[in-house]
């Protein structure tokens, strides 16, 4: 989608839920487009929302660890993924995103005694 209509369907899902559209679907869409448009802090917002309406939709919870991953919150983004596992536990993205998590924590940890020990 374009910007332009990315912030047009924003402006309206927000104006649906102010009028009192607070249910799964309105926050649902309305994390997509805030994820779409790099707004990753509102669209984990929306996303927790939804999954308040809706606990078993499992997508919700890859999707929060995706936005995690943006905000490159390590902890976050590991507990929604392993929450996300417990219900599909063989989803290779989700694998690779939580392995990749491990990664850079032990990469940073190398970085930081490499910097400290070089002469």
């Amino acid at each position: 989608m374009k910007k332009d209509d990315l912030e047009k369907a924003i402006s309206d899902l927000e104006i649906a839920d102010q009028r009192g559209a607070h249910d799964y679907n309105t926050n649902y869409y309305l994390g997509k487009a805030y994820y779409d448009l790099r707004e990753y802090k509102k669209a984990l917002i929306s996303f927790y929302i939804a999954r308040v309406f809706n606990p078993m939709d499992t997508t919700i919870n890859l999707n929060m660890a995706l936005c995690c991953d943006k905000l490159k919150d390590k902890e976050c983004t590991r507990r929604y993924i392993k929450q996300y596992l417990q219900f599909k536990p063989h989803d290779e993205k989700a694998l690779v995103l939580l392995a990749y998590t491990y990664y850079r924590t032990i990469s940073n940890a190398w970085q930081w005694f490499y910097d400290k020990v070089r002469l």
